[in-house]
């Protein structure tokens, strides 16, 4: 029976994801989301495939196929982005037996793979559309194809993930690269060993190839844009950046969301205590502790490619949204076990960790219930519920955050409290919807002309104006206009901005349980008006 918990734990995470069936996205999640309407409504064409400047083809081609089925169609998008979670959790239950295929591990794998299921920051990736999902069980399978010597396979992967997102590339590239340099250190080899693991290894740079023969095909045609999205970065080169060290809030705030946010802690904490025994041993010169019941050559694998994966995801800190460290939060609990194991863990102890860990992953989902990144965020109310502060360490854009807040399944209830007071104000093309400062970004979108709810839908569809209270002093007065007072914005600043303009009425409230949003009518003052 324990050996069904991943199976278990996946069906509970399904059965969550659809109680969010009828979400709209909002923020960037609704770029990602329209890019997919659009590519079906297309017809797939090839131009329909590179979605907000990035090299999204392989995805867009597999998310918009499915839209295809039903044009407008969030339920689509979820059930693309949920086999592809599916396919990821397949893929990393078979890399926990592939490492520790002994039984004596048994309920550890188990524990590991349910924690996977239910790691909060996966599920949320699974609901807002995003490029940077489909990575995810493609570099689980192409590590486990690496594993397996799989080669026809790993570079098929290979190649949806470097047409899925730019960062595809450097990810493959580290599958590659960690496995080709384990290859020519772990033995003394003579030069023409060397070479003969280094011709074998050339077909496996394909996927690199045809990624650089497509970006050469772009830079021939007029008006091409951005060949390598780099936005947010900064102005320093990506080599520069990926090789140079460095420390700065950016920074900072991307090692907190890797080693603290939703009890990434403790994974972090084991980790971070196995390496200090190891780096003590090694100043000591003591052999290397064994791995009893484990693949050491997969384990050693799979932990230098996860080094490799967070030396990656700090390279290129941008906004703090924790879909760019899927792949690390995957990787990390992994680490964990392998730390575990080689501290000499008793068996009972290993496997209370790992069930501790599924248990508190899988409260993180709904909630924000890690205390310890409660107290290094800070919180803000959503109604009676409360959200990490993403942005506390960087003030970067916007408010408390909008696609930061994407670290579990609560940012959702934004959308529906959207749609609700939307409706509520029978918004169209003529209602001015204002909203906090830099809060614009995705916040609305079209509404249903007929029901004034949002949505992804192209007929009927209506698109209110979306304002911020500073546009007032360049703009006529809008004459039919409400406030939505999104918490993660600063609203009394908005509320005193707007002020100058029109009365402001008493809110209305809309409640989704203990979560609330409230909208208030706004009435020109007789000054403002033109």
């Amino acid at each position: 029976m324990i050996a069904r918990l991943p199976v278990a734990a996946a069906a509970a995470a399904l059965v969550l994801l659809a109680t969010r069936i009828g979400y709209v996205p909002l923020w960037d999640g609704r770029i990602y989301a329209d890019c997919i309407v659009d590519a079906a409504a297309g017809r797939l064409a090839l131009s329909t495939l590179r979605c907000a400047d990035h090299i999204s083809h392989a995805y867009m081609l597999y998310a918009g196929a499915i839209q295809w089925l039903r044009p407008g169609s969030f339920p689509a998008i979820l059930l693309a982005n949920a086999l592809l979670y599916l396919l990821a959790c397949i893929a990393f239950v078979r890399l926990t037996r592939l490492a520790f295929p002994d039984d004596a591990h048994r309920v550890g794998r188990a524990f590991l793979g349910a924690a996977f299921a239910l790691q909060p920051s996966i599920l949320a990736s699974v609901v807002q559309p995003t490029i940077d999902l489909p990575l995810l069980p493609g570099f689980l399978w192409g590590a486990l194809f690496v594993l397996r010597r799989q080669w026809v396979r790993l570079v098929t992967v290979g190649v949806a993930m470097v047409f899925s997102k730019e960062t595809g590339v450097i990810f493959y590239a580290a599958l590659v690269g960690v496995y080709a340099l384990l290859s020519l250190i772990s033995h003394r080899r003579s030069a023409s060993e060397i070479r003969r693991v280094l011709v074998h290894l050339v077909p496996l740079a394909i996927p690199l190839v045809v990624f650089a023969i497509y970006l050469a095909y772009r830079a021939t045609l007029p008006k091409t844009g951005t060949l390598v999205w780099a936005a947010g970065t900064s102005e320093m080169s990506l080599l520069k950046r990926f090789v140079l060290p460095r420390f700065d809030r950016p920074l900072l705030s991307f090692l907190v969301m890797l080693f603290v946010l939703n009890f990434s802690w403790i994974p972090s904490a084991i980790i971070g205590v196995d390496a200090a025994v190891g780096l003590r041993r090694l100043a000591a010169r003591i052999p290397a502790r064994p791995l009893a019941g484990a693949d050491a050559s997969a384990v050693k694998y799979l932990v230098v490619l996860c080094t490799a994966v967070l030396y990656i995801v700090t390279r290129f800190t941008m906004y703090t949204n924790t879909r760019y460290a899927l792949i690390a939060f995957a990787l990390l609990p992994l680490a964990m076990y392998a730390s575990m194991v080689r501290l000499r863990l008793p068996r009972p102890a290993r496997d209370s960790l790992a069930a501790a860990l599924a248990v508190v992953f899988a409260a993180s989902t709904i909630v924000t219930a890690d205390p310890v990144s409660r107290a290094v965020y800070g919180t803000f109310s959503l109604g009676d519920r409360s959200l990490l502060r993403m942005t506390r360490f960087t003030n970067e854009c916007c408010g408390a955050g909008r696609d930061q807040l994407v670290y579990n399944l609560q940012f959702t209830k934004f959308a529906d409290l959207t749609s609700d007071a939307t409706a509520f104000a029978h918004a169209d093309a003529s209602t001015a919807v204002f909203v906090p400062k830099n809060m614009l970004w995705g916040a609305l979108g079209p509404v249903d002309a007929r029901t004034g709810r949002r949505t992804l839908e192209r007929s009927h569809a209506v698109l209110p104006r979306l304002l911020e209270p500073d546009s007032l002093a360049a703009t006529p007065v809008p004459t039919r206009a409400v406030l939505l007072a999104i918490p993660n914005g600063d609203v009394p600043g908005a509320l005193r901005a707007l002020s100058s303009y029109y009365l402001i009425g008493r809110p209305q409230r809309f409640s989704r349980g203990a979560y609330w949003l409230e909208l208030y009518s706004l009435t020109p003052r007789p000054a403002a008006t033109l």
